[in-house]
């Protein structure tokens, strides 16, 4: 379009700039201006032609072209055509302060309500950072009456926490298996002097071997009625990448020798795999997915979008072979999930430490998750999920445990400092307290604005309205202590 003008695009250009006037001739000649286009088809042209030029000109062609808009068109269409190339200009990326430069250019233009309304209607929709009223011009003379005070009664809300929950912490850094948990298959405890020192172990589901699953899980149910808040840290490492290890909650009504875990391999030991049937009366399990098998839909998976490695997926409640449909899962997680090919258990005073909270909260009969996920031992918190409605009925209690499995590919995969508490709820008491609040009008009697003329139209800038201040009471903030966690 503009081969006339080589170079054109390589600087922002000033008005006083002498290529920026054939720049604006071209456009209007190439928009057709100069034939018998219809008036309601020029702002279209326009636009197009303007958004051919690299977008630091385009404030600059617009000026322009408002300059020499009086020679072209008639008087009584300019500020039609160009109101809608100026709202075409704001809705491109523009920086904020070439926003701010086509802003006051269009009040130079125009000075009806439709542009008011324009502005406003961007406004509203984001576009705009700064409100409508900065850009108009400031009084120049203002007179303020104030009238007599008023007094003003407000009540004030008093928020107060309840009690706080009992939080219940889990011990797997020694010999022994804390009360209530079962472990089972290649399930065990480091903390026996032998692979870590007494006291500063952890739960270990899955060696560094193919073809293992071990899992742990406890038999003591929790009630359901107020949410359940799960916290732990876990480490996979080791290996090549094989396979993860899941989260899970069972209905609480299933007895310890009913339990069995799920397939190994990519199910994590939670969904069916082909002839193996699936976990016993499960109803939620969260993989922590290395290999990227929990969220394909093959080998009896139902559901899923494919594999995908170090993420993070969500399955539903099932039994046998029914059930255990795909529910969400995140993307592949550039932090990743594991830590492969070392020697040695990840410092977990470092980068390398994963640290999860995983909350549900009971709304209308179902549990709706939020889960967070910590990558090293200062580092960012990410919300994988949020409000995350998990399908089925919420049994009135449930029991939860963890399993960690490996295939072709392997992993050592443990989990530390694990606990659970009940949701903690806020109740909201309201005290009508009358509080005294003098509030004092005024009322904007006149203001001139100065004018402006500009080569389309003569115009005077609308007058900045002054609104009086609104009494305001605020509540005191709610104050809600969290428990804080135990550290091992």
């Amino acid at each position: 379009m503009f081969e006339n003008f080589s170079g054109a695009e390589d600087k922002v250009f000033d008005q006083s700039d002498e290529k920026l006037e054939p720049i604006a001739e071209e456009i209007f000649k190439n928009a057709g201006l100069k034939t018998d286009t219809p008036p309601d088809e020029r702002s279209e042209l326009l636009s197009a032609e303007i958004g051919e030029l690299p977008i630091e000109m385009q404030v600059q062609a617009i000026e322009v072209c408002v300059q020499d808009a009086a020679e072209i068109v008639e008087d009584s269409k300019i500020a039609s055509v160009l109101r809608n190339i100026i709202k075409t200009g704001l809705g491109r990326g523009l920086e904020q302060d070439l926003k701010d430069e086509i802003v006051k250019l269009a009040y130079e233009i125009d000075d009806g309500d439709l542009l008011e309304t324009m502005l406003q209607e961007l406004e509203d929709a984001g576009i705009l950072v700064r409100k409508v009223e900065e850009y108009r011009g400031p009084a120049q003379e203002t007179k303020h009456v104030e009238t007599p005070t008023v007094k003003v009664e407000t009540p004030v809300e008093i928020i107060e926490e309840v009690e706080e929950v009992e939080v219940i912490e889990y011990d797997f850094s020694g010999e022994t298996v804390p009360e209530g948990w079962e472990l089972n298959g290649s399930a065990k405890l480091t903390g026996d002097g032998e692979i870590d020192e007494v006291g500063e172990g952890w739960l270990r589901l899955s060696e560094n071997e193919k073809w293992e699953l071990g899992y742990a899980f406890n038999n003591e149910p929790l009630e359901t009625e107020n949410g359940l808040t799960f916290k732990f840290n876990y480490s996979s490492w080791g290996g090549d990448g094989g396979e993860g290890l899941t989260f899970f909650l069972v209905d609480g009504k299933t007895k310890l020798e009913e339990f069995n875990p799920g397939a190994a391999g990519g199910s994590l030991g939670y969904t069916p795999r082909e002839k193996t049937e699936g976990m016993s009366n499960a109803y939620v399990g969260i993989g922590f997915d290395e290999h990227g098998g929990f969220s394909n839909s093959k080998e009896g998976r139902p559901g899923g979008p494919g594999y995908i490695r170090d993420s993070v997926a969500v399955r539903g409640g099932g039994d046998g072979f029914e059930g255990y449909e795909y529910i969400d899962g995140t993307e592949r997680l550039r932090e990743g999930i594991d830590q492969q090919k070392v020697t040695e258990r990840p410092d977990q005073t470092g980068e390398d430490a994963r640290h999860v909270s995983i909350t549900f909260k009971p709304f209308e009969g179902k549990f709706h998750m939020s889960l967070e996920m910590q990558f090293g031992a200062e580092g960012e918190t990410k919300e994988l999920f949020s409000d995350l409605e998990i399908p089925g009925e919420v049994p009135e209690t449930l029991k939860f445990g963890f399993v960690g499995t490996t295939w072709g590919a392997t992993n050592i995969h443990e989990v530390s400092n694990v606990s659970v508490q009940e949701t903690v709820e806020v109740e909201t008491v309201v005290e009508e307290t009358p509080v005294e609040v003098e509030e004092t009008v005024v009322e904007a009697k006149a203001e001139v604005l100065a004018e402006k003329e500009t080569p389309a139209a003569k115009v005077e800038t609308p007058a900045a309205k002054v609104e009086p201040p609104a009494a305001k009471v605020e509540p005191p903030a709610a104050k809600v202590e969290t428990p804080v966690e135990k550290k091992q």
